[in-house]
């Protein structure tokens, strides 16, 4: 179950919802098509940074007595970390709601971390990239249409049933 949610789900949910963010951002489409291979990594980066594609908490239990965003934790008790909130921290980037390729700050948590660490993140970059880097590439023009553009919330990993588009 693992390796399908890993190696299928979670690549096809972001290459969903990246498509749909790229058709709408123009400079960070540019990024992901252009010619230079570290403006390439920065936009997959933004992407994965800025997109959940993990819809849903991790909950976790304190091995001892913790202090957590200045509140008390004990221990046995329970937190839920959200990746998508995470990313989002002002620590990580200095416009944390906005995607921007150049951004130099990595750091993000969208494969998970530590024993967590989701498998295979280089392949799933390499999937998310080459996928919509090829699309706009082809379909320059591609927006997405007022349409059935529903997210797969049913699913663990998120992503779009299937997106209007136009070219």
């Amino acid at each position: 179950m693992s390796l399908l949610m890993a190696g299928y789900e979670a690549p096809a949910g972001m290459i969903s919802k990246g498509a749909v963010e790229l058709a709408a951002d123009a400079g960070l489409r540019a990024a992901l098509t252009g010619d230079d291979p570290d403006l390439r990594a920065g936009a997959v980066e933004e992407l994965l940074r800025h997109i959940a594609i993990v819809q849903y908490g991790i909950d976790r239990v304190a091995a001892e007595d913790v202090m957590i965003g200045g509140r008390r934790i004990k221990r046995g008790g329970s937190v839920i970390a959200l990746l998508a909130a995470a990313n989002h921290d002002p620590a990580l980037s200095p416009t944390p709601d906005e995607m921007n390729a150049r951004c130099p700050v990595r750091g993000h948590v969208a494969f998970g971390h530590g024993p967590h660490h989701y498998l295979g993140p280089e392949l799933s970059r390499v999937m998310i990239g080459t996928s919509l880097s090829r699309l706009f590439t082809e379909f320059p023009a591609l927006r997405v249409v007022d349409g059935d553009n529903r997210e797969r919330d049913e699913y663990v990993m998120g992503g779009h049933l299937r997106p209007w588009v136009t070219w």
